[in-house]
């Protein structure tokens, strides 16, 4: 049951992923810009073996601080999940770049 659970939140998530102008390159740019504008200097970063901020250093991390996109994992074995966890990945950096850039 628990892996039911867990495929049909995951399957919803890399739904929402794929579906959510959000996580495209110029939109997520944009919404780190907003999100610099409104005080939010945070990372974000995806999990796999551990969590980080893709394109930024443990101490960026420390500095800004980090948020985790959600159902990131390094074991893949539903399908979607690999698209899923490398959109994020991409999603991740592109943002990242925006808000390390405002901070050099």
């Amino acid at each position: 049951m628990k892996r039911l659970i867990a495929a049909i939140a995951l399957t919803g998530g890399a739904l929402r992923l794929r579906k959510s102008a959000r996580h495209q390159s110029r939109e997520r740019q944009r919404d780190a810009r907003a999100a610099l504008a409104g005080g939010d200097n945070d990372l974000v970063g995806v999990c796999g073996l551990s969590c980080a901020a893709p394109g930024a250093t443990p101490l960026d991390e420390e500095r800004l601080g980090a948020r985790m996109i959600e159902n990131t994992i390094d074991y893949v074995s539903l399908p979607g999940e690999a698209e899923y966890n490398d959109r994020a990945h991409e999603s991740a950096v592109r943002h990242n770049r925006v808000i390390l850039a405002a901070h050099d």
